[in-house]
């Protein structure tokens, strides 16, 4: 009889791996995927330069595109609190000179300046200043200096040392570029960003007639979902709820851009229709029709009238207080900017007192399960019917959470938004 094999554990799998496995993972994934900081890009380009010329004291320096500035990112022998710091203005700067002019320099004799101020007081000898080309110019200096009784720099050091430096410019062209990426994709996150300002974030307002409640979960790629509210003094409500086409910086754009037509455009008397129907010949002017937006307006009377118009978004759902069944409002329309010359209606509802009305994002009902089922009006029917009675809060909430079991996945693959609005009169 074959016996039980032991249950493989972490320790044991652990112990089984070659010496030096963790290294090489380390040292894989930092080629893979390499640091942002670019005071550790630095000192690890650095470190090769140092040696092969016999320098005993080093920095790297490149432009600070926030004060045009040279910063010292990394250094060899230089007081500690120089790196990370942008070097003074000085009239007679060799760094600066050297950068300017796009020209190596070989100094020999006393040399002072503060990217070669060391920790010690041994005077320097001999110094090499060589700028740091890359394919979008010069971005930076790299200053090595020897001291004696070291041989000084000859012009055919500065020579090797320039062939050398391509790759090294390269390199911090590169964490450069991808540090500026990861500061906007934190910008495209950060709910105060372009279209973050608004009369409607995300969680529950009352008014003296309306509850409103809007829950966003953003996809990976921020996509350019956006909502919005005006206020009128006969105590109506405007709200916006959009849908840009695409994702990522020109989608966030056109949110932004969207969201300004509604709010300016947006009056008591003004028709849905009419501001749709405006938002839509704007930005097709303005895109040609590459940026196209799914959007539902509606206005909110004191007594209950609901009017709005819809551009292309999957069409809203009107769930009755009492036991009737639940309705989908007017859609299959084109997108706003898909034509300068599309038109658009308005729908009218008479809402009763407790009613709700939910509109939902195609992430929503385009979220799909393992099997590659998607969530459907179905799904959202019978979850709507349970929940129609509900605190509006955990009612977007809860859709929300019903995507994200329903995907399996904690990020969505598309904007999900879910917007509910409960007419309560006499509030």
């Amino acid at each position: 009889m074959n016996e039980p094999r032991p249950e493989t554990s972490i320790e044991s799998t652990a112990a089984a791996m070659p010496a030096g496995t963790a290294a090489e993972l380390f040292e894989a994934s930092l080629r893979i995927v390499p640091t942002l900081d670019l005071r550790d890009v630095g000192a690890q380009l650095l470190a090769p330069l140092v040696r092969a010329t016999s320098a005993k004291r080093a920095s790297l320096m490149v432009i600070n595109p926030e004060t045009g500035r040279l910063r010292i990112v990394a250094g060899m022998g230089l007081r500690p609190e120089l790196i990370g710091r942008d070097t003074e203005w000085r009239p007679n700067s060799i760094s600066e000179w050297v950068y300017r002019k796009h020209q190596g320099l070989v100094l020999n004799g006393e040399v002072r300046g503060e990217a070669l101020n060391g920790t010690a007081e041994q005077a320097i000898e001999s110094a090499l200043c060589v700028p740091l080309e890359s394919h979008e110019g010069i971005l930076g200096v790299l200053n090595l200096a020897r001291t004696a009784p070291a041989p000084v720099f000859q012009n055919a050091d500065l020579e090797a040392l320039s062939a050398m430096l391509p790759p090294v410019a390269a390199a911090i062209e590169r964490a450069m570029q991808a540090q500026r990426a990861e500061q906007l994709a934190q910008q495209l996150r950060d709910s105060s960003g372009l279209s973050g300002r608004t009369l409607l974030p995300t969680g529950t307002f009352e008014s003296r007639f309306y509850e409103v409640a809007y829950a966003r979960l953003a996809s990976a790629y921020e996509g350019g979902d956006t909502a919005d509210r005006v206020p009128h003094a006969n105590g109506a409500q405007s709200l916006l709820v959009a849908d840009v086409a695409g994702d990522g910086v020109e989608a966030a754009l056109t949110a932004a851009f969207v969201q300004g037509l509604f709010v300016s455009g947006c009056t008591a008397e003004a028709s849905p229709a009419a501001i749709v129907s405006r938002i839509g010949s704007e930005l097709h002017l303005r895109s040609g029709g590459r940026r196209t937006t799914a959007l539902w307006l509606a206005q909110l009377s004191p007594g209950g009238l609901l009017t709005c118009t819809n551009a292309g978004y999957p069409p809203p759902l009107w769930v009755p207080s009492d036991d009737n069944p639940v309705s989908m409002l007017a859609g299959n329309t084109p997108s706003a900017g898909t034509s300068a010359q599309d038109t658009f209606e308005d729908e009218q509802v008479r809402l009763l007192p407790g009613d709700l009305v939910v509109a939902v994002s195609d992430g929503v009902l385009g979220a799909r399960n393992v099997m590659g089922q998607t969530f459907g009006y179905e799904r959202l029917t019978e979850y709507l019917v349970e929940l129609r009675r509900q605190p509006l809060d955990l009612v977007v909430n809860d859709i929300v959470k019903a995507i994200r079991n329903w995907s399996g996945r904690p990020v969505p693959t598309d904007d999900v938004t879910v917007l509910a609005i409960r007419f309560t009169p006499g509030r």
